[in-house]
């Protein structure tokens, strides 16, 4: 069995585009920095991660959300 350094994984979630478009608006009303689809969707998986192993996923450097309080 040969496996491949550089597999990407791109799940299919059009069938949820407007739900994942529809918190990314909401989210991005109060964000310090915009947020991608990707974003949204990495943050909900890193959450329910959580909630299932009760521990953090380790993480990569990339955008977190802040929200801008003024």
């Amino acid at each position: 069995m040969t496996t491949r350094c550089a597999i990407v994984f791109r799940p299919d979630l059009t069938s949820h585009r407007e739900l994942v478009t529809a918190i990314r608006d909401k989210i991005n009303e109060t964000a310090l920095y915009p947020m991608s689809e990707t974003d949204i969707v990495r943050i909900a998986a890193e959450k329910m991660f959580e909630r299932a192993f009760n521990k953090k996923p380790v993480r990569k450097r990339k955008k977190m959300y802040i929200p801008l309080n003024f």
